[in-house]
């Protein structure tokens, strides 16, 4: 989501997957303090990139703690990024993807969910009133079988969407011109909200990410033909990149205990 204030991150490419039991591999108790961290991949900031779209596994990862009332939360997720344009404020982003999390989680829900993400406008500023959100996030339906999910810029209303499975979900509230800068970034990956809790995947079934595209500023979707990463979060999480049956860069993730 970045949920990236939230969670930890993950990449992975491939075919679509049945419903896979919980790996069964997360600490039973959930750590007193929260802790936050990314691991993923993302293209080049490029002001020719207005979009997001990737096809992402589906697996059901085991939190710490009870997956049901507990307050663990794993991720996956297609996301548009740029920097603020403002220097006290921060990245802004808007991103679709599915989420197992408890009722003990920091979002208004629990289950697996399909949702979005998107921060406000005034994160771009630094200047969220207090208690207010910097962000903005929705869940939909439960999540149950590989989708294709994405955020773009949609030249007739200039406003990002959100969609998941060919579903517009929702869109950010306001025109990120002058909010954001020109140059933007696709980004896929998943997070933790605990470094105990399992990111989607495991060694024998791993989480695939595969059709990752960029949006151009005529609509046109294209392949990604490079793709870095980030350093792995824990040596829980691994990442592993592959060539896709079909065009440009793919890539794995799943959880292996020490």
């Amino acid at each position: 989501m970045r949920l990236r204030a939230l969670l930890a991150v993950v990449i992975v490419v491939g075919g679509v997957q049945a419903l896979a039991s919980p790996a069964a591999q997360a600490a039973s108790d959930c750590p007193s303090t929260t802790r936050s961290s990314n691991y993923g991949g993302y293209s080049t900031y490029s002001s020719a990139t207005y979009g997001a779209r990737g096809r992402i596994d589906f697996h059901n990862p085991d939190l710490c703690g009870s997956d049901v009332t507990g307050p663990g939360l794993s991720t996956v997720w297609a996301m548009v990024t740029a920097k603020s344009v403002d220097s006290t404020g921060s990245d802004g982003w808007a991103q679709s993807g599915y989420m197992q999390l408890g009722s003990g989680a920091p979002f208004d829900s629990s289950g697996i969910r399909i949702f979005f993400q998107n921060t406000n406008k005034c994160r771009a500023h630094a200047s969220c009133p207090t208690g207010s959100s910097p962000y903005t996030t929705k869940f939909f339906g439960t999540a149950s079988k590989a989708a294709f999910y994405s955020s773009y810029l949609r030249a007739s209303d200039d406003r990002i969407h959100m969609t998941a499975a060919g579903t517009d979900l929702g869109t950010v509230g306001y025109d990120v011109t002058g909010q954001w800068k020109p140059q933007w970034s696709a980004q896929y990956g998943a997070e933790t909200y605990h470094f105990e809790d399992d990111v989607p995947g495991t060694k024998t079934s791993q989480t695939h990410f595969d059709y990752l595209q960029q949006y151009a500023q005529n609509g046109d979707i294209n392949f990604i033909s490079s793709l870095s990463y980030t350093s792995p979060a824990t040596s829980r999480y691994h990442r592993a990149s592959y060539s896709p049956s079909v065009g440009g860069k793919g890539f794995l993730v799943w959880t292996d205990p020490l």
